[in-house]
């Protein structure tokens, strides 16, 4: 059963892997999350699939496929997370990496660089508004955005988070 699991585990991943990385490479998008999400959506159903014939074919137990899914998707989520969405989008990674480029430098010329930079030159805080719109979270009526429906509740959805793991200034 455990061969089974890492076998399965190890084809899930390098197919996974492959994929995402000829589908990044050559047809990018520039919402990476989802994209990685509507891959792996792809992947249930090609998954269900498999399994569904397979079942077909053999009477075996089928949790360590299932199993070997989940914590396939559960791995890649964690370091699609955690290194190329937040190193997209996160000031902190800005931060530290003008702070090595500089050599030194004030916290008020990192505040000015960021400001200019990061959100002006790079466009961060215009994506993540027409990420926001993609979305449905706002809206723009006339020049003017707007919360929508969808939006407050994943604000909800966040403050429950955030009251759960007393996360400050949201």
């Amino acid at each position: 059963m455990f061969k089974k699991f890492i076998s399965f585990f190890l084809v899930n991943e390098f197919i996974f892997l492959v994929f995402y990385f000829i589908k990044r490479n050559i047809f990018p998008n520039k919402y990476v999350f989802l994209e990685f999400l509507n891959i792996y959506i792809v992947f249930f159903f090609l998954f269900l699939i498999i399994i569904f014939f397979y079942k077909l074919k053999n009477k075996l137990n089928l949790f360590p496929l299932f199993a070997a899914f989940l914590i396939s998707f559960l791995i890649n989520y964690s370091v699609l997370m955690t290194f190329i969405v937040n190193g997209d989008r996160s000031p902190s990674m800005y931060i530290l990496t003008y702070i090595q480029k500089s050599n030194g430098t004030t916290i008020q010329e990192t505040k000015q660089k960021m400001f200019s930079e990061f959100f002006e030159d790079r466009n961060q805080f215009k994506k993540r508004v027409d990420e926001q719109l993609f979305l449905k979270n706002i809206e723009n009526i006339n020049g003017k955005i707007y919360i929508t429906t969808k939006g407050k509740n994943v604000i909800k959805i966040f403050e429950i988070v955030n009251w759960f793991t007393n996360i400050e200034n949201f």
